[in-house]
């Protein structure tokens, strides 16, 4: 899922990270979906080690989806008896 910069256009339609609620601002960072829903890495990579969608249209991504596979690799630790 690529890291974009936010712009002017990103704003029209995604003023608001939608896991947060907190605004995008001119030349942030953000990832965006296939669906072209962006939201903060930090809120967007832990849905994704859970979900295999996007949050706000459930527009499902591909199994082997990079971002999927890399957020489960840095998800929190899981102790040895889980």
């Amino acid at each position: 899922m690529p890291t974009i910069r936010i712009n002017s256009r990103h704003l029209i339609n995604n003023s608001h990270c939608p896991v947060c609620n907190d605004r995008f601002e001119v030349g942030g960072e953000a990832r965006e979906m296939p669906c072209k829903h962006i939201y903060h890495s930090d809120c967007i990579l832990p849905w994704l080690a859970q979900h295999n969608s996007c949050p706000v249209c459930r527009h499902g991504l591909p199994g082997d989806f990079p971002a999927t596979s890399q957020s489960r690799s840095s998800s929190r630790p899981r102790s040895a008896a889980s």
